[in-house]
């Protein structure tokens, strides 16, 4: 499995002489510039950021990755841990946030657990239905729900999912629209509930200049 690691132009985490798990091998860059080129032409089973970096915060840092590599999990490595900041860097989609004081310990374990993910995400997947991958479940009422994404994915119509919260309903709205022939564009999902009611209009469908 291959890591990208970006470090700061000092190089001061010293990714080089961290022991990895077997089977992993490291490709380290120094700055973010060539860091976001390579995690955009290469392919990477996981990328590890060090921040700060050049007055890059790491909800920035984050976001940025993953608009080039969406579903590659990205590491924070914080030289200086703080915790609104983790907190910053798991809501935007980091997948851990790792203090660089104790970094052995925790990039190894971290990578094992990745490496396990990805095996088991490895063996749900196949090459004609590469949303089945987000999808858990192998029971009768989740086989039921995967017919219904085959059936609706490839048509243009409106979808309603419905359930109590932490059902997965966004997990299978992002497998429709991977099944769909939008899966080329981006998926965005708005918090409806956020919103005022008088706004909502204006923010889903915009406005004339002076309405309001």
């Amino acid at each position: 499995m291959k890591l990208l690691w970006i470090d700061d132009a000092e190089g001061s985490c010293g990714c080089e002489s961290i022991e990895l798990p077997p089977g992993w091998a490291r490709t380290v860059v120094q700055g973010l510039g060539d860091g976001f080129r390579y995690a955009r032409d290469g392919n990477w089973d996981v990328i590890a950021v060090v921040v700060p970096q050049g007055g890059w915060c790491a909800k920035e840092v984050v976001e940025q990755l993953l608009r080039v590599r969406h579903r590659t999990p990205v590491l924070v490595v914080a030289r200086r841990p703080d915790y609104r900041e983790a907190v910053e860097a798991a809501q935007t989609g980091a997948f851990d946030y790792l203090p660089a004081v104790d970094l052995p310990e925790r990039l190894k374990s971290t990578l094992e657990r990745v490496a396990a993910l990805c095996g088991s995400s490895r063996r749900r997947s196949s090459p004609a239905e590469p949303w089945r991958q987000f999808v858990i479940g192998e029971s009768r009422p989740m086989r039921e729900v995967l017919e219904i994404v085959r059936l609706v994915g490839p048509r243009r119509c409106t979808v309603l999912i419905t359930g109590e919260t932490g059902t997965g309903k966004e997990v299978i709205a992002r497998a429709i629209h991977m099944a769909s022939p939008r899966a080329h564009l981006p998926m965005v999902a708005v918090n409806c509930s956020a919103l005022p009611e008088h706004l909502l209009e204006a923010e889903l469908f915009g406005h004339v200049k002076g309405a309001f």
